[in-house]
């Protein structure tokens, strides 16, 4: 299998941005440690535009550090995002693709949302988003990829992390935890 990791890179985690960067790195090792293809970027949305920063392809192992780029600004799409990832990880020559979401569930952008009859030109907030998010997750399943949402929020956003994932989402309470949490959900998908 491959594993692909998506983090969240709105203003929201300004506050533990080198944290996240250096917790994504550690992962990022152990999987190259261990021959599994790893895929890291990140999302945010500034003036209207999603940005999906790619730090490495799967084949990039010498750009391990890349991560370290990592910044938080702005707004997100998740659903936007998770399309646009998707689609990155059709390169990968592995049947099982996981795909793991470092997300405080709380897609938000204060842009119009124009895409079609569906958000009726209304700003990406609130249901809305994270209807639009979960739709994409369901989407990713189709195509046989399973995502992961590493849910680091508030309490309240534990209801819309269960909307978008179902059951398929774990709840961090620091971002120290990351690691230990992710490395259970790989052995458990590993075990199965």
């Amino acid at each position: 299998f491959s594993v692909d990791i998506l983090i969240d890179a709105s203003s929201s985690r300004k506050e533990s941005q080198e944290q996240i960067a250096a917790q994504a790195y550690l992962l990022e090792r152990a999987l190259d440690g261990c021959d599994i293809p790893v895929q890291i970027s990140s999302y945010c949305s500034i003036r209207g535009y999603t940005v999906v920063h790619l730090f490495r392809t799967y084949e990039e192992t010498e750009k391990a550090q890349s991560v370290f780029e990592y910044v938080s600004a702005g707004n997100n799409r998740d659903g936007l995002a998770l399309r646009a990832v998707g689609h990155l990880m059709e390169a990968s020559p592995k049947e099982r693709k996981l795909l793991l979401i470092l997300t405080d569930a709380s897609p938000e952008d204060d842009k119009l949302a124009g895409e079609g009859a569906f958000y009726q030109n209304r700003e990406y907030t609130d249901a809305l988003a994270v209807q639009d998010t979960a739709k994409e997750i369901q989407n990713l399943k189709k195509k046989g990829i399973q995502p992961i949402g590493i849910f680091m929020g508030s309490e309240s956003g534990i209801s819309a992390a269960r909307e978008i994932f179902g059951r398929d989402f774990v709840r961090i309470q620091s971002i120290e935890e990351f690691a230990e949490v992710v490395g259970r959900i790989l052995r458990e998908k590993i075990e199965r």
